[in-house]
């Protein structure tokens, strides 16, 4: 019980900072706003477990955020999905002798969804994200050095990464992009 309200006081800490990076940035980007071209990762180290959490807009991943329309789309959906189960295609961790335990990608199109009658079309407008989570158990979680975002190399709709961070009682956010990838821990 314990584990799980420190995992709720951490992951507050990491939305309440949420505000401080965007006033940081200059920017006026609602919390949990979607944007195309922009994700968000959070990383949390609590005892042996770094805790990873992406959340982006279909399109950054996919080019669309429809449903599949073709068999182009479907395999292009497919292979996305097959991509992030591969957490290299998203992030390194270096240092600290983690290894990947477990991972949960959601797929943005697998709810139900429902409409008020049945002359009521979808809207062309429609917002799918996808949320992806990672949990990496590390032996040395103080010998942990860094973390490389590779998902700008493996998913070009990507223009940038808003990141959050509370790892070995340090905490921070940067935003990162293609050339500037790289969360520095010690």
């Amino acid at each position: 019980m314990a584990m799980y309200l420190n995992t709720i006081i951490v992951w507050a800490l990491i939305l309440l900072s949420n505000s401080a990076l965007a006033e940081q940035h200059h920017e006026h980007r609602e919390l949990g706003a979607h944007e195309h071209g922009i994700g968000s990762l959070n990383l949390v180290m609590e005892d042996k477990q770094l805790k990873v959490y992406l959340e982006s807009p279909a399109v950054n991943l996919l080019g669309f955020e429809h449903q599949p329309h073709s068999s182009n789309e479907q395999k292009r959906l497919d292979y996305v999905l097959n991509q992030l189960k591969k957490p290299d295609q998203v992030i390194n961790v270096e240092g600290g002798e983690c290894r990947l335990t477990h991972y949960q990608v959601s797929n943005p199109f697998d709810q139900v969804i429902s409409y008020e009658s049945l002359d009521k079309q979808p809207s062309s407008d429609e917002h799918s994200d996808f949320d992806v989570e990672y949990l990496y158990t590390c032996q040395q979680p103080l010998a942990l050095t860094s973390i490389t975002i590779s998902l700008f190399d493996s998913f070009n709709g990507f223009d940038s990464l808003h990141a959050q961070w509370i790892i070995n009682s340090t905490s921070g956010a940067a935003v990162f992009d293609k050339h500037q990838n790289v969360l520095k821990v010690k």
